[in-house]
């Protein structure tokens, strides 16, 4: 475990970013006192490769959509909210 103070982040910050990629973790100080802890996040991809982004699009069931399906349910929402009107 390594100590980082509040300045050692402005100025070693890419020593901390290696530091928890290769799984260590880091204790904070300010003004003499330790105020934190710092740690990895677990690694979330699979073994299948999926990326972050896609276990969690996944995991919330979302569905991606389109350009002109956005565009069309803007449309729709704008023709609610003020009529009939626009051209």
């Amino acid at each position: 475990m390594e100590f980082f103070s509040t300045v050692d982040l402005r100025n070693k910050s890419s020593r901390l970013v290696e530091l928890l990629q290769n799984g260590g973790s880091a204790t904070l100080i300010h003004r003499s006192k330790i105020i934190g802890r710092i740690e990895p996040i677990q690694n979330v991809v699979s073994s299948k490769g999926k990326s972050d982004l896609k276990l969690l699009i996944d995991k919330l069931q979302l569905k991606l959509t389109s350009k002109m399906e956005r565009q069309k349910r803007y449309r729709e929402e704008l023709n609610k909210k003020y009529d009939e009107d626009l051209s």
